[in-house]
């Protein structure tokens, strides 16, 4: 399992656009020291808490999938007698973590590029937020499971 480096939000623009605009370097330099000082200092930056739930399912999958490849213990009773099981347990876990965390699922949508092309449609426009819903409940019911599973086995994730 990959451990996915998270974001430090150092540049957000390509590099021509800070040769005709330099200021907006020297701001961007700043909020990503600022960012690295706060993760250093309190484990998070406020760049993270305006999008808590993705930020903690990256970190969270991070955490097992490094628990997974380096860690030496298991818990050793019940589902996980041995320590493949606890190890394939956790990298499922990561892995339905990464999902939870990918909040781009509208390329599920098979109405999505019709809709945006021609929104005076209103046929197309119902048949968009209808889809819309029903993945939603897909990916709430995805989300409910992950957490649940994650719940009862909480206690265990330890090395």
């Amino acid at each position: 399992m990959e451990i996915k480096p998270i974001s430090i939000c150092l540049f957000s623009y390509n590099k021509r656009y800070y040769l005709t605009h330099p200021w907006k370097l020297i701001t961007d330099l700043w909020i990503g020291a600022k960012n690295l000082w706060h993760r250093a200092r309190y484990g998070y930056a406020y760049i993270d808490a305006w999008n808590m739930s993705t930020a903690w399912c990256e970190m969270g999958a991070n955490m097992l999938a490094h628990l997974a490849e380096y860690g030496c213990a298991y818990p050793g009773n019940g589902e996980f007698d041995t320590p493949e099981k606890w190890h394939a347990h956790l990298e499922d876990m990561a892995r339905r973590l990464r999902k939870c965390a990918d909040i781009d699922w509208d390329d599920e949508n098979e109405y999505y590029v019709d809709y945006f092309n021609d929104l005076s449609n209103d046929e197309l426009r119902q048949k968009y937020w209808q889809r819309s819903r029903e993945l939603q409940a897909v990916r709430m019911a995805f989300i409910r499971e992950t957490f649940e599973e994650f719940a009862r086995n909480f206690d265990c994730y330890w090395d």
